[in-house]
């Protein structure tokens, strides 16, 4: 019987990889094991669907849950072992051993220091549209990627990073471009967060969404529709500046430029860089109180 190309990963059947992950726990590189099993779950999630079967081959799930126990992430652990059939009574006895852990293990301020740092790149994600996940997915694959190439395993922040330029290529792939806007902005928040410059990624949300509304103007010219705005034909002549109300952006704001002003993605004065609720957000919008 011929194996069904959805058990594969990386040109191998789920089979073939059990010496490749016992020899990555021998070396006690955990997280590029981590990286791998989760790689061959899918796998066998992907088989088991493809073949009408109610749920995979367990093993990697157990082997992954025996790796977070080493890392003492016993709420990983917990997870991983209810991704296979809802825990299943194969697993009821692990599961209640990692609970108890998890409800004695004590800790300390560095810890919920890091547990707070990973929520909230945890809701920058989820901000864009990605769940947790796809987000911890795409950490094992970070893991494996950094740990190929030598260098310290990734950050909560180097994976939201990671995800917002892929969502940023997408979106610029489907001509969303008012799409790529919104990523800039989430990602102009999270360096905020981390104390870092975000006066540059904040230009350039405001140029994408400048573009998005001169392109929806010329898309609406050329097709000949007619836009009425109380009853009456309407063509946009200018954008007006519209957004944050605090002390240092407010005296700009519903200040006004012709759509000619912003042919050479022009976006004076925006960003307020003193803006006091940084990142700004102010943007060049269509004058809504006409």
């Amino acid at each position: 019987m011929t194996l069904n190309p959805a058990g594969f990963y990386k040109g191998k059947h789920y089979t073939e990889w059990v010496d490749d992950v016992k020899r990555l726990k021998d070396e006690n590189k955990l997280d590029e094991c981590l990286a791998l099993l989760f790689g061959l779950i899918e796998a066998t999630e992907r088989e088991a669907k493809a073949e009408g079967w109610p749920y995979g081959a367990p093993g990697y799930y157990e082997q992954a849950a025996i790796v977070f126990r080493k890392l003492k992430r016993y709420g990983d652990e917990i997870e991983v072992l209810k991704r296979w059939k809802n825990g299943g009574p194969q697993f009821e006895q692990r599961i209640r051993a990692a609970q108890a852990l998890l409800a004695n293990k004590k800790s300390s301020p560095q810890d919920k220091k890091v547990t707070r740092y990973q929520n909230k790149c945890l809701k920058f994600s989820a901000d864009i549209g990605v769940g947790e996940n796809i987000f911890k997915k795409k950490l094992f694959e970070l893991t494996s990627e950094f740990n190929n190439e030598g260098m310290p395993a990734p950050k909560y922040g180097d994976v939201f990073w990671k995800i917002a330029n892929e969502r940023c290529n997408q979106a610029s792939l489907n001509g969303d471009i008012a799409a790529i806007g919104r990523f800039r902005r989430s990602m102009a928040e999270f360096l905020v967060f981390e104390k870092r410059d975000w006066v540059p990624m904040t230009k350039d949300s405001i140029r994408a969404f400048i573009t998005a509304e001169l392109m929806q103007n010329d898309k609406t010219k050329s097709s000949g529709i007619i836009v009425l705005k109380n009853d009456l034909p309407y063509e946009l002549t200018d954008l007006a500046i519209r957004g944050c109300k605090c002390e240092k952006c407010l005296p700009d704001n519903g200040k006004r430029q012709p759509l000619s002003f912003f042919k050479d993605q022009n976006i004076s004065p925006l960003p307020h860089q003193d803006c006091l609720k940084p990142p700004c957000k102010c943007v060049w919008s269509k004058p809504w109180w006409d």
